[in-house]
């Protein structure tokens, strides 16, 4: 029986110990068919640019012409630019300019009538169809223009100048690329002919251009003499950003651009234009005013702080006021009384019911005589002068505090003899 319980005892554990291990069987037995029946493959997966690649999507123009021998700067935000480069240079303003001081342009535009070359994209304001670029608009170039009207007005928008229509058989179409030449080069660059690469074409309303490159309709490059220099405009920079410069001869065209007529100048690009914070113009144009806040504020803190030291200190302990005599208690009682016409009337009037109230109990025949021969009974029983006792026990309110002060005495001298 012992041993038949010793068993009973004991199945459970094995019960829980069997269904354990067929457990981790069935797992190991499923891992194994797992990796029998699939394997790892590695997989690249394009992300985009990183680091300062994704924050300048025009870095790989600005490296490719440093390393040309061109002296080259980036300009990361539009609005911080304070002066132009020297007029032998390029100046690509690839950057949004919506929001940019009517100065800024004119300074810009006078930079190329003085000899420089300004290289601009077409910008609008952000959800404004009717918003116009005052650089684009002072050249009588506009972008986005539609299809009816660029075929309505296909006459006028043909290319001026000499040699336009030598640039204009310069170019063929092969399947999704376009072949131009560059004025002053004899090379024949191919360039992505997609709308994706150059956006909206250009319309052309102005007297001459020095350089034309069209589209599938209109103009996706435009070149207007200006004085001294010329204004070249793109419809679109996307050739030219990190993601395209590699392909077909897009490299060759931003450098023939950035060198054209052989300028041998500063390049500089223009790639961002973040809006100053508050912060910054607020420290840009009032810099002065700042720093006297400041430093009437750290002179309020340090006067509260000391004010807070001063008021933290412990008191100076009151002097230890002198035992007071029973005549000062009785002086000032009686001034109380001389202010208050009531408590002075209550004093009185105790003073002379107490007098009466005695005066009844011990002396004889009090009740059988006049009221106005009370003066004199009392007078007789204390031993004072009718006078006194008369002056006493009046009813009329003294007219001073020494006339006060005489009554009371003279009721207490009553009440003491009785």
């Amino acid at each position: 029986m012992d041993r038949l319980r010793e068993r009973a005892s004991v199945s459970p554990v094995l019960k829980k110990v069997a269904l354990l291990s067929g457990a981790v069987v069935v797992l190991i037995a499923a891992v194994l068919a797992f990796y029998s029946k699939y394997e790892w493959v590695s997989e690249e997966v394009y992300t985009g640019f990183r680091g300062e690649a994704k924050r300048n999507r025009f870095l790989a123009l600005g490296r490719m012409v440093e390393r040309m021998g061109r002296e080259t700067r980036d300009v990361a935000n539009l609005h911080a630019l304070d002066h132009l480069p020297p007029v032998e240079g390029t100046l690509f303003l690839l950057a949004p300019r919506y929001g940019l001081r009517n100065e800024r342009v004119e300074s810009a535009l006078a930079w190329a009538h003085r000899g420089g070359h300004l290289i601009v994209v077409p910008d609008t304001l952000p959800g404004a169809s009717d918003a116009r670029d005052p650089i684009l608009t002072s050249l009588g170039i506009v972008p986005d223009t539609s299809q009816e009207e660029a075929e309505d007005e296909d006459g006028d928008n043909e290319p001026s100048g000499e040699g336009a229509e030598e640039q204009n058989e310069t170019i063929c179409v092969d399947a999704n690329s376009t072949h131009i030449v560059v004025p002053g080069t004899d090379k024949l660059l191919r360039i992505s002919d997609e709308s994706e690469v150059w956006g909206s074409e250009l319309a052309f309303f102005g007297q001459d251009t020095r350089w034309e490159v069209r589209g599938h309709t209109l103009y996706r490059i435009l070149q207007v003499p200006t004085g001294q220099g010329m204004v070249t405009v793109l419809s679109a920079a996307t050739f030219m950003d990190n993601a395209h410069l590699a392909e077909l001869d897009h490299a060759d065209l931003a450098w023939l651009l950035a060198t054209f007529d052989d300028r041998g100048g500063p390049v500089w690009i223009v790639s961002g234009a973040n809006v100053p914070g508050l912060h910054q113009l607020i420290w840009r144009h009032g810099s002065l005013v700042v720093v006297s806040l400041a430093f009437l504020i750290l002179l309020w803190i340090w006067w509260v702080q000391g004010e807070a030291r001063r008021r933290a200190q412990p008191l100076a302990p009151l002097p230890d006021a002198a035992r007071r005599g029973i005549l000062e208690h009785i002086d000032a009682t009686a001034a109380f009384l001389w202010r208050h016409r009531a408590a002075r009337a209550d004093l009185l009037d105790a003073l002379r019911d107490d007098v009466l109230r005695r005066a009844r109990e011990r002396i004889v025949g009090w009740n059988q005589v006049a009221v106005q021969a009370h003066a004199s009974l009392l007078a007789e029983a204390t031993g004072l002068s009718p006078q006194v006792v008369e002056a006493a026990l009046r009813e009329t309110a003294p007219k001073s505090r020494a006339g006060l002060v005489k009554r009371v005495q003279g009721l207490i001298r009553l009440r003491r003899r009785l």
